[in-house]
């Protein structure tokens, strides 16, 4: 993987913003959605812009032992635990990367955790094919495959799991030495 500069980075994203804007008519044709591009490990990967709250750079991630992907740590956001997700097999590395707030409607699920986000982008919906077969985590949290091979990441998808898994290790508590269940 390529590093970036500080410098190449913010060169980069001034040049994107005094670039012309795109016609925001251009947006609201209904056969168009717009997505947010994340590099996560290496893939490519775009979520429905209704599903980001916000982006921002955490001074530290927690790693969780035992975490079951895709559940990789926890962060401090606007004064609250944020679980931290990794899509890719490559686990992030402190200091490095954004995390892509994540909603599914009005609640905040998760930060998905993302090398960089490149923009964003309109997708005509026949753009959007069916997901390839795979296995794991890919399999629950990917919804489709763009014609240039992005990833659409299914927010809701990842609320579903994550409150499964919630739910589960509610009804696994087992009791502790005192009684108490843990």
């Amino acid at each position: 993987m390529i590093q970036k500069s500080d410098s190449e980075i913010l060169l980069r994203r001034a040049k994107a913003l005094a670039s012309a804007r795109v016609d925001s008519t251009s947006f609201a044709d209904a056969t168009h959605d717009r997505y947010l591009v994340a590099v996560c490990g290496t893939d490519r990967i775009v979520v429905a812009l209704e599903s980001v709250i916000e982006v921002f750079r955490p001074s530290t991630v927690t790693p969780l032992p035992r975490a079951i992907a895709p559940l990789w740590g926890l962060t401090s956001w606007r004064g609250r635990i944020l679980p931290i997700v990794a899509i890719d097999q490559s686990l992030p590395a402190q200091g490095s990367g954004v995390v892509v707030i994540l909603a599914s409607g009005t609640r905040v699920v998760a930060g998905l955790w993302a090398n960089e986000v490149e923009g964003e982008i309109a997708i005509n919906n026949d753009e959007i094919h069916a997901a390839p077969a795979a296995t794991g985590i890919r399999e629950l949290l990917v919804s489709g495959v763009t014609s240039d091979a992005k990833s659409v990441f299914d927010a809701e998808s990842l609320a579903r799991l994550l409150d499964e898994r919630t739910k589960s290790n509610d009804r696994a508590a087992v009791n502790n030495s005192s009684g108490i269940k843990v």
